[in-house]
C-alpha cells in the first residue's frame, strides 16, 4: 500500500469532456485484489457482468407520474419547513431558477442521508420487487448492515461542480458492499447530465486505484466518500443514458459519480438507490 499527502490534479473526461480538480490530503493505492471477488456479485452470470451496467424498462406513465409529483412534493416541503417560499408554479426541471445558495443547502442537509422508505411515493416494496424480477432473484432495499431501508434524491443544480459526489467507488464504504444500485432519471438527465460510470472497472484491482483515504477534499469542499484520484487505465467516463422510465442498473463496485451537470438551464434529479440479495 502506497501512501502520499499533498496537492494534486486529478483529470476525469466524461464522454469526451475533460473536466480537472484540485484534490487535497492522503493518497493511496490499496492491495493487488479485486474486492468484486470477495463479496456477492449479484450481477454474476448477466450478458452485461463485464461492462457493469446496463439499462432497463422499469415504469409505467402512470407509475412514473407518481414519483414525479412525490418528489416534487417533499422538496417542497422541505423548502416550506426551512423558511424558503415555493411558488405554485415550482418545478423540479428549473429548480435552480427557484432556489439561493442558501435553500440548496438547506435541501442538501435534509437529502444527505437518504430519506425512509415509508416517505418514497411508489411504496415501501415497490421497487424491491422490480429490481427483483429483473435479476430473477429477492432483493431488498434494507440495508444489512445498517438495519433500515432508505432512497435518495440527487438533485444537482447545472454548471454548479460541487453539487454532486466526485468519482468513487460505494464499496469502499463497508456498509455499501454486496448490493447492487440502480439511478432512474425524474428530469434534466442526459448525455451532458446523467450519472457517469466507468465500464468495467468493478473488476480492477484495489493495487490499480489511487483514491483519497477519507472524504475527498476537491477544490476546497469536503466530501463524505473517498474520491478515485487516478487509475493504471486513466479515469475515461461514460454516460448511460436512460430515458424518463427507464433506470440504469450497476454494480456499486464501478467507478461511478462525477455527475455534473453541464447543461445551463434545467436541473437534474433523479432517483438512487441499492438493493441487496434476499436472505432465504
Amino acid at each position: 500500500m502506497n501512501l502520499a499527502d499533498n496537492k494534486e490534479t486529478m483529470r476525469v473526461v466524461i464522454e469526451e469532456t475533460p473536466l480537472d480538480f484540485e484534490i487535497e490530503g492522503n493518497t493511496f493505492t490499496g492491495e493487488d485484489t479485486v474486492m468484486l471477488h470477495e463479496d456477492t456479485d449479484l450481477l454474476k452470470g448477466k450478458s452485461y457482468h463485464a461492462q457493469g451496467f446496463a439499462i432497463f424498462d422499469l415504469l409505467s406513465d402512470e407509475e412514473f407520474a407518481t414519483l414525479e409529483k412525490g418528489f416534487t412534493q417533499i422538496i417542497a416541503d422541505f423548502l416550506k419547513q426551512g423558511g424558503h417560499p415555493v411558488p405554485n408554479n415550482f418545478n423540479l426541471l428549473h429548480y435552480h431558477t427557484f432556489v439561493d445558495d442558501a435553500a440548496h443547502l438547506h435541501i442538501v442537509k435534509c437529502i444527505q442521508q437518504g430519506l425512509p422508505m415509508d416517505t418514497m411515493p411508489l411504496g415501501v416494496t415497490f421497487l424491491d420487487e422490480k429490481i427483483s424480477e429483473i435479476l430473477g432473484f429477492p432483493v431488498t432495499s434494507a440495508n444489512p448492515t445498517l438495519k433500515h431501508q432508505t432512497f435518495s434524491i440527487r438533485v444537482v443544480r447545472p454548471n454548479r461542480l460541487t453539487d454532486n459526489n466526485p468519482p468513487h467507488r460505494d464499496v469502499w464504504l463497508d456498509h455499501l458492499r454486496n448490493a447492487v444500485n440502480i439511478y432512474l432519471p425524474v428530469c434534466g438527465s442526459d448525455k451532458n447530465s446523467a450519472l457517469p460510470i466507468l465500464p468495467g472497472s468493478h473488476l480492477w484491482k484495489e493495487s490499480e486505484i489511487v483514491r483519497t483515504r477519507e472524504g475527498a477534499v476537491i477544490n476546497g469542499v469536503k466530501y463524505t466518500v473517498p474520491c478515485v484520484v487516478g487509475s493504471s487505465y486513466g479515469l475515461n467516463m461514460v454516460r448511460p443514458n436512460p430515458a424518463l422510465k427507464q433506470a440504469t442498473l450497476f454494480s456499486p463496485y464501478l467507478i461511478h459519480g462525477g455527475g455534473y451537470n453541464l447543461n445551463t438551464d434545467t436541473t437534474r434529479v433523479s432517483l438512487e438507490m441499492r438493493f441487496w440479495k434476499k436472505n432465504d
